[in-house]
């Protein structure tokens, strides 16, 4: 039962000091806590094993269906886990998942984010520079917020695009979009 909690707290102590930023907790605090008794090797052998099990599950943010069946092929490993820690891993799963999430969310997060885009067509009439008359345009707005900064300061972007400039930008997103399919194929 104490090494169930230990193992529950080792987890909890890990994915602080990973995925929460929590600077109190070091690897010295959560061997001298935990497992006192335990030889230093032995203690970063369980806690990288530890670290590595999480890195898993939140990489791939496994739902509990995929983490049933990666904790069943752990158990299975030689070297592997045993089907208590197999349980409380999936109990600290259940409890941390979102957390964890959220945090490589606004980790991945290094530029402002649209938050709104919205559009509409007109027609451009004389201007004093310009004699074109009734050329189409799109008017766009973007509302951008940094959700990287504690504020999340949105603020809006707008612009006159013509339909030519418009189309050149389509055709660069559709470029981008069968890049990234063929990449996700592989």
């Amino acid at each position: 039962m104490e090494e169930d909690r230990s193992y529950l707290s080792l987890l909890t102590g890990i994915a602080r000091q990973t995925y929460y930023q929590d600077t109190e907790i070091t690897d010295d605090l959560l061997k001298n806590e935990l497992y006192p008794n335990l030889p230093e090797e032995e203690f970063m052998r369980i806690r990288h094993q530890c670290a590595n099990l999480i890195k898993s599950m939140a990489v791939s943010d496994m739902d509990f269906n995929q983490l049933e069946a990666f904790l069943t092929s752990q158990v299975k490993r030689k070297g592997g886990i045993t089907n208590e820690q197999s349980k409380i891993l999936s109990k600290f799963w259940k409890t941390h998942k979102a957390k964890i999430h959220s945090s490589l969310v606004a980790k991945s997060c290094w530029n402002q984010t649209l938050k709104d885009f919205r559009w509409r067509t007109d027609l451009k009439s004389c201007t004093k520079d310009n004699n074109d008359v009734n050329v189409p345009i799109a008017i766009v707005d973007l509302e951008v917020e940094n959700k990287c900064d504690e504020n999340q300061v949105s603020h809006s972007i707008k612009f006159e695009i013509e339909k030519e400039k418009l189309d050149d930008i389509v055709s660069s997103l559709k470029e981008v979009e069968l890049i990234l399919n063929n990449y996700c194929k592989k």
